[in-house]
């Protein structure tokens, strides 16, 4: 099936402790720029492509969904109703199509209307990104360009419900037309009921689908040569539903890799994997479509099991709407998907072992952009600011991006030096992180949801009187230790301190141990009662992101963030939808920030600072603030 059961419960959001294709391909561009990007989360400004392309790809899976008939052209599209909150048109009495032309009018008639939509949604998300390209406007996008993608992509889809139509139907013709769709999990279309993967978190899940459950679908029964109505039924491909909030993703086994399928093809016996790009192929990032494609094929087949009708990947495509080009990826044989195994395992331990110690990152070996040198690959890496391995030219390059005008002018060492923390704040590098401790395990627990809705496991450690405190894995499955050992007592070894909720807690991953207390010695250890919680940090805002999107029982949730950066370390501040304040929103790239109070936490080992609006302050200074100027009265 294209998509799964999430592991251990169920994350709600994207791990970062997880391989995923789109971090592979950034790994092989660059490990080191990975790291900083996903890892540590430093996200460049964003683009209107980068909103275009996710808007185009959710407008053309709602035209792929349609049931079309020769009648009704100038309906509303399907896709728009829903995204309006309109009812959905019944389409039981609407003829069907009686040829491929009838197919192709009745989705090319609703093109100008999913067109303008995704105009007026681009324009909404451009409008509340915190960080964009200065030199880019969303007015950019027309109204014909985004026509064309959609155009583009029905004559993709039309080519298959063609060669559907001379194959007469394929292998599985038979099993259409006795039960409808016969695969495990069906391609999504408007006339049936969404599918989730955990129905029940869904509010009213009694009449929600789980994957496992049998679904009724329409039923073909006719006999004879096959019909172009019946072509576009067998050919339609399982795309991601855009009424299903929860992760549509294919999980390892293991749970150690997880990837999203833009669009699967499996009419004729075997699976096409595809992936939709609104651009048109001519970028450097293009290079990394082969090895994406070849990922999703390794993961799919991974992920097969009795239940499946289709285990084997015959071909790998690239829809390139913006050039209408389709380019083809060989497929990893056998032989080699085998290899793969060990080999991506292995990316995977080395990206799990990054951490906040700097002697732990990847090694910055940044390959070619295209038909261009590895310096064009960095010149596009938002975090070669403090990339120790590029030129000072191309470090000054990435500061000018987001300094205020008036420090443009300075050279690197005057940045620096303008940034020497005022008090109360203390250098980034000398926030705690790792610490040893002491006491019984007890209330183990999970696995439940931390703070991101993934699926954790936890403990409560006590040492003598009422002293205690939550033990947490940093990510699912990152202490394997602690749902297995005895109660006690341990002495726990590297140990991230954090603060959660006014209460401290200790979070745990591969770098953390259990030892009997009896075999320790000469191992200083820190009271429970003394744990570091809070920490201030005096810096410029370099990156600045927010996320929103659904839990997986329907709740939205909200988080922004921020990183700040003292001329020599980079620390990442968040706060969750309930935290969020005025002057938090106000923030933007560029400013000179002094947060005090921050909840200490920790995100895939690497620690991260929570605003809490009660016991965290921002100030929010001039951009050129001199640190020989008083300190603000507000900030004594």
């Amino acid at each position: 099936m294209p998509v799964g059961t999430p592991p251990l419960g169920g994350p709600v959001g994207r791990s970062r402790m997880r391989i995923s294709a789109s971090g592979l391909v950034s790994w092989q561009r660059c490990a080191r720029q990975w790291f900083h990007r996903t890892k540590q989360g430093l996200s460049g400004p964003v683009n209107p492509e980068m909103i275009l392309g996710i808007i185009v790809e959710e407008a053309m899976v709602g035209l792929l969904m349609e049931d079309p008939g020769h009648q009704e052209l100038d309906a509303t599209p399907s896709w728009v109703a829903y995204r309006r909150g309109q009812s959905l048109k019944s389409t039981q009495d609407i003829e069907e199509a009686e040829s491929l032309e009838d197919i192709k009018a009745y989705l090319l008639a609703r093109v100008s209307a999913s067109a303008e939509l995704v105009i007026e949604l681009g324009a909404e998300e451009w409008a509340k990104a915190p960080f964009k390209r200065e030199d880019r406007k969303w007015s950019e996008i027309t109204q014909e360009r985004v026509e064309g993608l959609l155009r583009a992509g029905i004559e993709f889809q039309a080519a298959e419900v063609t060669a559907c139509f001379e194959a007469q139907g394929g292998p599985h013709l038979d099993r259409w037309r006795d039960g409808g769709d016969p695969h495990f999990v069906p391609s999504p279309r408007w006339s049936a009921e969404p599918r989730f993967p955990i129905p029940d978190k869904v509010p009213g899940h009694s009449l929600k689908l789980a994957l496992n459950e049998a679904v009724e679908t329409p039923k073909i029964s006719v006999e004879g040569e096959i019909g172009w109505a019946e072509a576009w039924r067998i050919a339609r491909p399982w795309v991601k539903d855009p009424r299903v909030w929860q992760p549509q993703r294919l999980y390892h086994p293991d749970g150690w890799a997880a990837g999203e399928l833009d669009l699967l093809l499996r009419w004729d016996g075997k699976a096409k994997v595809v992936d939709i790009k609104s651009g048109d192929g001519s970028s450097g990032w293009s290079t990394g479509l082969a090895a994406q494609l070849r990922f999703y094929q390794w993961l799919y087949l991974r992920t097969r099991t009795d239940e499946h009708l289709v285990s084997e990947v015959s071909s790998l495509e690239g829809w390139y709407l913006g050039s209408s080009t389709l380019v083809e990826a060989e497929p990893w044989s056998v032989e080699v998907l085998k290899q793969k195994d060990e080999e991506l395992h292995s990316i995977w331990e080395q990206m799990t072992a990054a951490d906040g110690d700097s002697s732990t990152w990847p090694v910055a070996e940044p390959a070619s952009w295209k038909d261009e040198g590895p310096e064009e690959t960095c010149k596009r890496c938002h975090a070669r600011f403090i990339c120790s391995e590029v030129s000072e030219e191309l470090q000054k390059d990435g500061l000018d991006t987001f300094l205020p005008a008036r420090m443009t002018g300075l050279s690197r060492d005057e940045v620096v030096e303008r940034l020497l923390p005022r008090e109360p704040a203390s250098p980034i590098s000398t926030i705690p992180s790792r610490l040893n401790v002491t006491g019984k395990l007890g209330g183990k627990w999970g696995p439940m949801s931390n703070h991101y809705g993934e699926p954790v496991h936890g403990a409560v450690l006590s040492s003598g009187g009422q002293a205690s405190v939550v033990l947490e894995e940093m990510a699912p499955g990152t202490c394997l230790a602690l749902r297995e050992v005895a109660d006690g007592p341990w002495l726990i070894l590297n140990a991230a301190p954090g603060v959660w909720r006014g209460a401290s807690r200790l979070y745990l991953d591969s770098r953390s141990t259990l030892m009997v207390v009896d075999e320790a010695s000469d191992i200083e250890t820190t009271r429970i009662g003394l744990l570091p919680t809070r920490a201030n940090v005096d810096g410029l805002v370099v990156s600045r992101r927010t996320a929103q999107g659904m839990r997986i029982d329907g709740k939205p949730w909200t988080m922004v963030t921020f990183h700040l950066w003292d001329g020599h370390d980079t620390i990442e501040s968040v706060v969750f939808g309930w935290g969020m304040t005025e002057t938090f929103s106000d923030i933007s790239v560029g400013d000179r920030i002094l947060l005090i109070g921050g909840e200490l936490g920790w995100r895939a080992g690497l620690p991260q600072l929570r605003v809490s609006p009660r016991g965290t302050r921002i100030e929010v200074r001039d951009k050129d603030w001199n640190p020989s100027e008083e300190l603000p009265e507000s900030v004594r």
